[in-house]
């Protein structure tokens, strides 16, 4: 998560289970909360900078990355503790930076439908949507059923 001058990293474990890209997602934001990397708005609503759902159209996992923003927005508050608290590492500097996904667990990867690495490889300054370059195997399909009907009529007139 970009913070101050750089970024932090927060590491995110899920048990072993079977998840959904909702679960998965509900997961990596509660372990934004206890770390504090998010935001709350004007309505009392956590804010993420990252987000991660099903694009059903093109079969793919898909990232969303916003920027952090470099100062509270008007009637926005800070979490009571962690990154983007003020006793924490605090918002980026100078810029809006999108936080960073690193999948160093290529069995992971192949859930959501990335090979290990870093996404995006570079600091960006603005909104990013990336979609898994190849087919995610988050439910994938271990048995088929198939019925034929083997009957033969004869019909004489």
């Amino acid at each position: 998560m970009p913070t101050g001058n750089s970024y932090s990293t927060i590491q995110i474990v899920l048990k072993d289970g079977y998840y959904s890209y909702a679960n998965i997602n509900s997961a990596v934001q509660a372990t934004l909360i206890s770390s504090g990397a998010y935001l709350i708005n004007a309505d009392g609503d956590n804010v993420f900078y990252f987000n991660l759902s099903e694009n059903a159209t093109y079969y793919s996992c898909q990232i969303d990355l916003s920027p952090v923003p470099t100062s509270l927005p008007s009637g926005w508050t800070r979490p009571p503790t962690g990154l983007y608290s003020t006793s924490g590492t605090g918002l980026p500097l100078g810029f809006s930076f999108v936080p960073k996904l690193t999948i160093d667990n290529s069995e992971f990867g192949k859930i959501i439908g990335f090979e290990a690495g870093t996404y995006p490889t570079q600091s960006l300054y603005t909104l990013q949507s990336i979609l898994s370059p190849i087919p995610p195997q988050i439910n994938p399909v271990s048995s088929y059923q198939l019925r034929c009907s083997l009957e033969r009529r004869l019909v004489s007139s």
